[in-house]
């Protein structure tokens, strides 16, 4: 049942590969540059040195969260302790100027598990330069009634689903959004 509904989502998600069917410019940029970029970035090779034992779709995820910290350069940083330090060693190597704090503010980057209080806090706290980025442990752990509902707050205006993680912009002078993305 798991896969078949995983093939489903995987096939629903194809017309937006690589940025085609995305009319938005910021949306198709972010696809292209951060979502879909395959090119090697000038941190990757010490990184992998550092964490020797991070591949397939943790080496993927610890990826996308460089080419985020770098293409969003926040100014703060907020980062679930939960979550494996490698993620946090590569967001911080995609934005050395940014600054690690101790809860979600509305000044930058929020990276959370889908936890309720945290997820909260983090959209009391929203402002049009937050992010957030929900990433569950295992990939089936944030059923699509909760990533609807917090799709749907009015404070989210574009979010994009890419199976193992959500990114949740809130700039309200973008038109609103929300993509279903194979990653």
């Amino acid at each position: 049942m798991y896969i078949a509904r995983r093939i489903a989502r995987w096939c629903r998600a194809l017309g937006h590969r690589r940025g085609f069917g995305v009319q938005s410019p910021f949306a198709y940029d972010f696809v292209t540059e951060v979502i879909g970029q395959r090119h090697p970035y000038y941190l990757y090779e010490d990184l992998a040195k550092t964490f020797p034992r991070l591949h397939g779709s943790e080496q993927r995820t610890a990826r996308l969260l460089f080419r985020l910290a770098n293409f969003t350069q926040p100014e703060e940083v907020f980062f679930d302790s939960r979550l494996p330090e490698a993620y946090r060693a590569f967001t911080a190597g995609g934005c050395r100027k940014a600054r690690f704090v101790d809860a979600p503010t509305g000044r930058g980057l929020s990276i959370v598990m889908p936890d309720k209080e945290l997820l909260d806090e983090a959209l009391r706290q929203a402002s049009q330069t937050s992010i957030l980025v929900v990433m569950p442990v295992y990939e089936h752990a944030r059923p699509r009634e909760e990533w609807a509902s917090l799709v749907g707050n009015r404070h989210v205006i574009q979010s994009f689903d890419l199976y193992r993680l959500g990114i949740i912009f809130f700039d309200q002078r973008r038109q609103k959004a929300h993509y279903l993305l194979n990653f």
